[in-house]
């Protein structure tokens, strides 16, 4: 009996001992593969260093970036260092008991030769901790410290960093922000400040994903506030894109919307703002073969018009994968509001044959013939006759203009059909359909037809 007892605490022990070995082996290969899927030909991720210990390992990650921002300048390279400190599960003792293959901590080691140039007064400190929890699942948080630029005149107040994100097989997840930030320029004679940057990202990247494929998801940033001085104001500023793929995964939809609860200059008072716009059956194929195309239009060396031949040559040979999908370009929304009312507005344009080459597509009596366009727009009375105001004195080139000549041009656009007025609305609604034109039901002459 003790002899079984003794051989079960041997087998227990050795248990116990052996597995933070082989589950901190396995962390690494969870970092390898995430790696080696975040990594780009712009930016690879690998270990400068590793060092393998039973209960815990460390290293160095490094995150080599060779992006072209510009193509007639060179690639921005910066290498940017972390040391990692990884503790081995599945029982994990630090910050509390947790459960895992690995937690980690890091901190960038070359922020300050990365900023050397950079005016500011204290280097931030720039950590990551995570988890690897047992089943596989990445999560972790990101801190950067607020810091200060500053130079003879003006300053700047980083507020401080702080974001979470979380890998899941296929799904990613990452949100972050800032709670401010203020720029005191003495030159431009007001501050700036942004109140509340926030950045969002929900996706999936497949296991087979490779450089230049459409990953679906939500991918977005928001402003609470940005203020210069007492004269601009902006509130609740939006920017997201949203993309989807279809059952077969060869064609998808890229929305991008713009959002504004509120913008103030001393000319304008606007609120309510958004543009929503897509591009829909966008093809996967023609997209993967353009962004390696434009990676090297983007690396060329300066030279434009080489550059720009190989982006022509590129579209011209991969023409056939865009109209494949048949693409549409769908904008349904465009509103506003003025203190004299709101304006609304949406578009969509497709083609009725997409078996045309680009040379066609640059036709313009192949387009009109093959396009099919449809757009609707309304604003009220008020605000309408604020635009043609607009317009008016845009044509004026100075001369003073009142208001009956803004008068005889809504009643001349009314009197032709091209706006009615309904229900205190100026409202227009066309179609370009077969190479024939119809305005508020009325057929309409093109020009050079």
């Amino acid at each position: 009996m003790k002899k079984v007892v003794l051989a079960s605490s041997v087998i227990v022990l050795a248990g116990v001992l052996g597995t933070p070995g082989l589950v901190g082996s396995l962390a690494k290969d969870r970092f390898d593969e995430t790696f080696a899927k975040l990594s780009t030909p712009d930016i690879r991720i690998e270990w400068e260093s590793y060092e393998k210990s039973w209960f815990s390992s460390k290293g160095v990650v490094n995150t080599h970036i060779n992006l072209p921002l510009d193509p007639t300048k060179p690639p921005l390279k910066l290498d940017l260092k972390y040391q990692v400190t990884m503790n081995h599960g599945p029982v994990i003792l630090g910050d509390g008991l947790q459960f895992g293959w690995a937690s980690w901590n890091s901190d960038m080691t070359n922020a300050g030769e990365l900023m050397a140039d950079w005016p500011v007064e204290e280097m931030p400190a720039i950590t990551q901790t995570g988890l690897i929890n047992l089943l596989g699942d990445i999560h972790f948080q990101d801190t950067v410290s607020a810091f200060v630029l500053k130079d003879d005149e003006d300053r700047a107040n980083i507020g401080a960093f702080t974001g979470t994100g979380m890998l899941s097989g296929e799904n990613f997840a990452y949100e972050g922000g800032v709670e401010e930030i203020k720029v005191m320029a003495k030159k431009a004679g007001q501050d700036l400040i942004l109140k509340k940057l926030a950045v969002t990202m929900n996706g999936i990247m497949p296991s087979d994903y490779t450089y230049g494929d459409m990953m679906p998801g939500h991918f977005g940033f928001t402003v609470d506030g940005l203020y210069a001085g007492d004269e601009y104001l902006f509130d609740k500023l939006g920017v997201f894109a949203d993309v989807t793929l279809n059952e077969q995964k060869d064609a998808g939809d890229i929305t991008v919307t713009y959002s504004a609860d509120r913008v103030q200059t001393p000319e304008l008072m606007l609120t309510h703002a958004k543009v929503e716009a897509s591009l829909r059956n966008y093809s996967v194929e023609f997209n993967r073969a353009y962004t390696l195309a434009l990676q090297e239009y983007m690396r060329d060396g300066g030279d434009l018009a080489k550059a720009e031949e190989q982006m022509l040559m590129v579209l011209t040979e991969s023409f056939d994968k865009l109209m494949a999908g048949k693409p549409e370009l769908d904008i349904a929304n465009i509103t506003f509001t003025l203190p004299e009312g709101t304006f609304a507005s949406s578009a969509n344009l497709k083609l009725d044959n997409y078996d045309i080459t680009l040379q066609q597509l640059m036709d313009q009596h192949f387009l009109r013939s093959n396009m099919n366009f449809s757009a609707s727009a309304s604003a009220d009375e008020l605000l309408a006759k604020k635009l043609a105001l607009i317009a008016v004195e845009s044509q004026a080139q100075g001369q003073p203009v009142d208001e009956m000549q803004v008068e005889m041009m809504l009643g001349m656009m009314t009197a032709t059909g091209m706006v009615t007025l309904k229900d205190n609305k100026y409202v227009s609604e066309i179609s370009m359909k077969n190479g024939s034109a119809v305005v508020n039901g009325q057929p309409v002459p093109l020009p050079g037809a």
